[in-house]
């Protein structure tokens, strides 16, 4: 075992054994029966055909201690107590280097100039401490996870770059072989001040920004409820019936499914290829029997396939279906693998899937209730566009668009019923499962603009809200750390896959450079309301131990 002391030539080669022996004996030490490992020194040795062209530090439990600075070819120590603990001579840290270059040089030769692989940097940004309005802190961002070590981060504060009160460490070896680099900003807290953290990649298309905001109380705007509300229930109780059209060869072939869903569990479902209701959970399995045995009921759902399904499909055809072609054969109904071991006169074994029950078109209408607010749901939809939905404050038919309302002739009341059979049905499985409440499954948010941004011209921001549960979610918008109240659209909540739900919400813009907008979204899944910020694209500076990309884009490949 080498010390970081003075070294002959032959601990120089040992030393870079070493490296490769300590993460073996590490990953054995963690096999062996109940024994960890408490502390791990690492010595890392890295070059290739890049800028950097190298790196060689030391380690100790994933934090540097040094490293051998290429350019001045001295040793920088991350505190001042190493450098008074440690003797390390920089030349010794240049011979490592040097027979990495040497190896590297074999390597590519044997492998015949074969490149290696880009794996794009995950980034984070946050503070070093809590944070306080007006006391010194330091904001850290964080690019793990990359390969090969070319990497540029810069900074920016409400869209201006900054370059003082910024430390970039260099490359850090991570798991899996690959890396992370770590980068400091010195700032002041101030209400308002938005920062943004930009990595370059050459795993990346385009540079990617991470901002972050001090936290200050969200509003809720236009359509949103208080989640206070949702916080004083004991629990999670949502009953959904979704009935799914799917028209196939250009609605030659038609389909129909009605599925009904408990606390984003499938109970039974209704396949118009063998005419019954076939039970998934023992509840499913009790209404599979009662709906199986009402003969009148079962005659109405296979005549639905014409009375229902192919009639709204002629009406829609012209105005709508034509309009979406390109869009054809990309939709599928959510119904899981089921062996029903159960066979018909139409020849359904049981065998086929949602992914097999797959549509030119799919026409879906959704009943969605619950013990919460909003109480409910009621709408239709096209391939997943909402067509129109029933406002249960005004009792009226919302449509989404005026050539809908010009095809469609729906009554309110007809899904006020079957809101009222949705709410029914939900005190009766409420009952059955002894008040067991449901899952919470927090949202993905995704915020981009409808169209191509172009510096003045008017534009659409979409704020993206999908596959959470159950449909409680409030949504705002930001512009500069201000709360927006104009010019701002909510959905309603839309049916999302497996059983999740979907919202959205659309700011009206135009578009200033500099300007940073934000969605603010809380949801009984988070611990605390997300932001998820956007700004038009802005070519973004080499900041503070940073290296541009022209070297690497104009190199052959990845060594």
């Amino acid at each position: 075992m080498n010390t970081l002391g003075k070294q002959s030539k032959t601990d120089v080669w040992n030393g870079n054994m070493a490296l490769w022996w300590s993460v073996v004996v590490m990953f054995l030490l963690k096999m062996s029966a109940g024994q960890q490992v408490d502390h791990v020194l690492r010595q890392s040795t890295t070059c290739q055909k890049d800028i950097p062209s190298g790196d060689f530090g030391f380690y100790f439990d994933g934090d540097e201690m040094f490293y051998v600075d290429l350019d001045s070819k001295e040793v920088v120590y991350k505190l001042p107590e190493f450098e008074k603990v440690f003797s390390f001579e920089a030349q010794y840290g240049l011979q490592e280097l040097a027979v990495c270059f040497f190896n590297l040089d074999i390597y590519i030769k044997r492998s015949r100039g074969i490149s290696g692989p880009k794996v794009p940097p995950e980034v984070k940004i946050y503070p070093s401490r809590p944070v306080e309005v007006g006391k010194p802190s330091t904001l850290i961002c964080h690019a793990g996870g990359f390969f090969p070590t070319v990497l540029n981060v810069s900074w920016s504060k409400n869209g201006s770059p900054l370059e003082e009160g910024i430390t970039t460490t260099d490359f850090y070896p991570e798991k899996i072989f690959a890396f992370q680099r770590f980068s400091y900003l010195n700032f002041i807290p101030d209400e308002g001040d938005i920062y943004s953290c930009t990595v370059e990649h050459p795993a990346l298309d385009r540079p990617t920004t991470v901002f972050w905001q001090a936290e200050k109380p969200l509003l809720h705007e236009n359509r949103t409820v208080s989640l206070s509300i949702h916080r004083k229930l004991k629990g999670i109780y949502l009953y959904q019936t979704i009935v799914d059209c799917l028209y196939m060869n250009d609605g030659e072939i038609v389909l129909l499914i009605q599925t009904i869903i408990y606390n984003k569990e499938r109970q039974l479902f209704f396949d118009s290829r063998v005419g019954k209701f076939i039970g998934i959970t023992e509840n499913g399995k009790i209404d599979a029997e009662y709906f199986n045995n009402n003969t009148e009921y079962l005659d109405n759902l296979k005549a639905a396939v014409t009375t229902f399904c192919r009639y709204n499909y002629n009406l829609m055809k012209d105005v709508i279906v034509d309009r979406k072609g390109d869009s054809k054969g990309s939709f599928t109904v959510d119904i899981d693998m089921i062996d029903i071991r159960e066979t018909s006169e139409s020849g359904y074994d049981g065998q086929q899937s949602i992914e097999q029950s797959s549509g030119d078109h799919i026409l879906r209408q959704s009943t969605t209730c619950q013990k919460d607010i909003p109480s409910g749901d009621f709408g239709f939809y096209l391939d997943d566009d909402e067509l129109f939905y029933v406002d249960l404050d005004t009792k009226e038919v919302v449509y989404r668009l005026p050539e809908i309302e010009s095809v469609f002739s729906f009554e309110a009341q007809g899904g006020l019923q079957n809101l009222a059979v949705c709410r029914h049905n939900l005190d009766i499985y409420i009952k059955r499962t002894n008040s067991t409440s449901g899952p919470i499954v927090p949202p993905v948010v995704k915020v981009y603009p409808m169209q191509h941004v172009k510096p003045g011209k008017p534009n659409t921001l979409i704020c993206a809200t999908e596959d959470f549960f159950p449909c409680v979610l409030n949504i705002s918008w930001s512009k500069n750390g201000i709360p927006v109240k104009e010019g701002i659209t909510v959905t309603d909540f839309y049916p999302g896959k497996e059983f999740t739900f979907k919202r959205f919400a659309y700011l009206t813009f135009i578009p200033v450079q500099g300007d940073i907008y934000s969605c603010n979204v809380e949801h009984p899944g988070l611990d605390r309301p997300t932001t998820v910020f956007w700004q038009p694209d802005n070519p973004s500076g080499n900041e503070n131990k940073t290296v541009s990309f022209s070297n690497y884009y104009k190199s052959s490949g990845t060594y």
